[in-house]
């Protein structure tokens, strides 16, 4: 298959198709009107924190948050991204309605959309409409390739700049598997593997994310080993852990590597100048407008990684911050070391105590790990980022657990299990357990594939504050 520019705007339309369709049974349970945090009832305080609301933090939103709004936002979404994928006449529609759409949904579903794959999707996606606009494919290819290229090197970057001995002594993988935030079944077998290939993954990282990246600046040859690595890195990456669509993002990106632009050569007679002039007016501004947002890339992170520079247009990049058109990237600067969960559990009477179960995160030692790319369950994925933290510091943990004290069946559709589903019950309270991948022979002995020790508690006994009466 001949790769091309069309190839890779096809591709992120197949992003935006997982990305929207991930979020169709989320959206409400996270950001409707009985949802964890209610897009409806954040847009008030947005207003007041910020002086120009569609600069800052633009949003179709701000229009309008009903529950109604929110699922034809998701489903128009998967419409558009059909678009993008079909292409022809017609696939600039899609292309812009993607960016404009996820975009709306990323800006104001803070915290649940705030990965570095959502503002990676958007940042593609801008450079995607603009390539709509008959931008030279060279300066489009080079767009895509740094775009990876920051990705990557950042990414290496921030591991060894943030000193971590886990990293600085090549022993990141020995926990990688069993402390990402959603494991995966490939990664309980590959944290099995001896401790000498997970020093050698390790390095392999290291070369891949510092060294290969810059075979991109190479000839053919070179850059198609590192489009391979690249693409090798990705796959392992899925086939051992649930990063959503990164993986396909990132691969999508990659095939900008591959691909040979040649400089654009312009024949002109008298006959055509005068033409050649008109059309060529909008191409040289659209040109112009690319190669000025891959500047602000670089000079970014420049600012990020270079102590003595300081950035000239860090002032215009901070105007336009809010489009989420240039961002900073740099994957598991600092990895962790253990694996904390929290269990959250109900209680009729304050003595028998029930957990609720998640359908994804470590709770039941006998469940398995699951596959879920490119599937993203947001909320498993902040309960991980709440463990590393205190209650004190996750409001939107405090709104989740008042929304269980309500019996709210809206927010219960993100569980597997909801014990109370009849009676919500009238204290809630939050464990900490430390959680660890079983031996091969301990899984054979027992059928389980987790083990866990009691830490503590997380969060005290808390109910619903009691409604005063009149008459009190």
């Amino acid at each position: 298959m001949k790769i091309s520019l069309n190839t890779i705007v096809r591709g992120l339309g197949f992003i935006y198709l997982f990305a929207f369709l991930s979020l169709v049974s989320q959206i409400i349970p996270l950001f409707g009107s009985e949802g964890i945090v209610p897009i409806a009832e954040s847009l008030p305080f947005y207003e007041r924190q910020i002086e120009n609301k569609w600069l800052q933090l633009p949003s179709l939103f701000w229009l309008g948050a009903s529950d109604v709004v929110l699922k034809a936002v998701v489903w128009l979404g998967v419409l558009l991204s059909m678009v993008m994928i079909k292409g022809g006449r017609f696939s600039w529609v899609g292309t812009v309605g993607c960016w404009v759409l996820y975009l709306s949904i990323v800006n104001l579903g803070m915290p649940f959309m705030s990965f570095q794959w959502d503002i990676l999707l958007l940042e593609a996606g801008f450079f995607a409409i603009l390539g709509e606009c008959g931008v030279a494919p060279i300066v489009m290819v080079w767009a895509f390739r740094l775009l990876a290229f920051r990705v990557m090197f950042a990414s290496g970057v921030v591991k060894w700049a943030s000193g971590d001995m886990l990293w600085r002594n090549f022993e990141a993988m020995t926990v990688h598997y069993v402390t990402q935030p959603i494991p995966h079944i490939g990664g309980w077998y590959a944290d099995k593997l001896p401790a000498w290939f997970q020093k050698f993954s390790t390095v392999m990282v290291f070369v891949i994310e510092l060294i290969v990246p810059l075979f991109m600046f190479g000839p053919r040859r070179m850059r198609q080993v590192c489009a391979a690595a690249f693409m090798g890195l990705m796959t392992l990456v899925a086939l051992t852990g649930n990063y959503t669509f990164f993986n396909l993002l990132m691969m999508v990106l990659s095939l900008s590597v591959l691909i040979d632009a040649p400089l654009p050569k312009w024949k002109l007679n008298k006959d055509n100048h005068n033409e050649y002039l008109k059309g060529s007016q909008w191409k040289w501004i659209g040109n112009s407008v690319v190669v000025c947002f891959i500047v602000l890339g670089v000079l970014h992170e420049a600012d990020r990684f270079i102590p003595s520079f300081k950035d000239p247009l860090s002032g215009l990049r901070q105007s336009i911050s809010g489009f989420r058109v240039i961002n900073g990237y740099g994957l598991f600067a600092v990895m962790t070391p253990h694996r904390d969960e929290i269990s959250i559990q109900g209680s009729m009477d304050g003595k028998t105590w029930t957990p609720y179960v998640f359908k994804y995160k470590p709770e039941k030692l006998n469940k398995s790990p699951q596959w879920l790319w490119p599937h993203q369950p947001r909320l498993d994925w902040q309960m991980w980022f709440a463990a590393l933290s205190s209650i004190e510091r996750s409001y939107w943990l405090q709104r989740f657990a008042m929304r269980l004290l309500e019996g709210n069946a809206v927010v219960t559709q993100l569980l597997e299990q909801d014990p109370f589903f009849e009676t919500p019950p009238n204290l809630i309270r939050m464990e900490r357990y430390r959680y660890t991948y079983t031996t091969l022979k301990q899984r054979q002995e027992t059928g389980e594939w987790w083990q866990r020790d009691y830490i503590g508690a997380y969060c005290f006994p808390v109910a619903l504050p009691r409604k005063i009466s009149p008459h009190e």
